[in-house]
């Protein structure tokens, strides 16, 4: 039985069947083209164009330079702090204390001596003592750059060797005095200054005057110079001279222990030789209670 096309079909049958040939002819055609790319690709392959080598720039250095044209509106360069040199510095004592922020110095600065603390100004200057230690301090500039001083080296202490063949002023039970106790352009006691006397600037001198004073009528010197003796202690009043008390870096209620390890305030005339050590050493170190606390001070003559 055979199937019947719709009506309406046949007219497009029809067109098909008259260009079926056509149809066919461009199908084997397009195959042919394929065919023959595909072998053209297999027998002759595209090779890559040769191109000239450039060597490789930066970009930073090849791009043009605007920068300039934006420097109206960058921040102006920080002009960098004057810096002063160090002022003529010289480390005369320290004062060791804890904390250690409570610990000072006695500088020479510029020719005036003065006791600067920790985080003081030195006179006339920009730098700040920073930090003190047992033989030199450490000051900062306003850049925080640091300069280390140290204290001029002082003579050993025991002077055993030294006092063996050099002056004595120590007198013997009859009342003569040691071998060698006097040269031709040195005194002797008998002409020293006489009690209550002014005496020299000179902190040797000073020393001289006390030795004197503390052999002959110590306590008329005590007296004078504002220190009670404790028996095992030297008491420091308000009575001191400032001077004193500012050279020294005590402070009133200071209680003297020992003086070059020596201890002190029991015995004047003992106390008078160690005075005469502390000459001859050209440095005393002074331990001293302050309150509760025990420090030390280190000073040159």
């Amino acid at each position: 039985m055979m199937m019947t096309l719709p009506t309406s079909l046949k007219p497009v049958l029809n067109v098909f069947n008259r260009f079926a040939a056509w149809l066919l002819l461009l199908t084997i055609a397009w195959l042919s083209w394929t065919a023959a790319r595909l072998l053209w690709l297999l027998l002759a392959p595209p090779l890559a164009p040769a191109l000239p080598l450039v060597p490789l720039q930066d970009n930073a250095l090849s791009a043009p330079d605007y920068s300039s044209l934006f420097a109206i509106f960058a921040d102006p360069d920080p002009i960098a702090a004057v810096v002063q040199p160090p002022p003529n510095i010289a480390l005369k004592g320290v004062l060791l204390a804890i904390p250690e922020s409570l610990s000072s110095a006695l500088l020479d600065v510029n020719g005036e001596v003065k006791n600067y603390r920790i985080g003081d100004t030195l006179k006339d200057s920009d730098y700040t003592l920073v930090a003190v230690a047992w033989n030199e301090i450490i000051i900062a500039d306003a850049t925080d750059k640091e300069t280390v001083i140290r204290m001029v080296e002082a003579m050993p202490l025991d002077q055993s060797a030294m006092m063996a063949g050099g002056v004595s002023n120590q007198r013997l039970q009859d009342g003569n005095m040691l071998p060698n106790a006097s040269l031709p352009d040195q005194p002797n006691t008998d002409s020293q200054p006489a009690a209550g006397a002014p005496s020299n600037n000179d902190p040797k001198s000073a020393i001289d005057e006390a030795v004197t004073e503390l052999q002959e009528n110590p306590a008329n010197y005590l007296s004078r110079m504002g220190v009670m003796a404790g028996g095992d202690n030297y008491q420091v009043t308000a009575a001191m001279p400032a001077n004193i008390r500012n050279r020294l870096g005590l402070e009133s209620g200071d209680r003297v222990l020992k003086v070059n390890g020596q201890s002190v305030g029991g015995d004047p005339a003992q106390d008078a030789r160690v005075l005469q050590q502390v000459k001859q050493t050209g440095e005393a170190q002074i331990e001293v209670q302050r309150g509760d606390q025990v420090i030390t001070i280190r000073q040159q003559f």
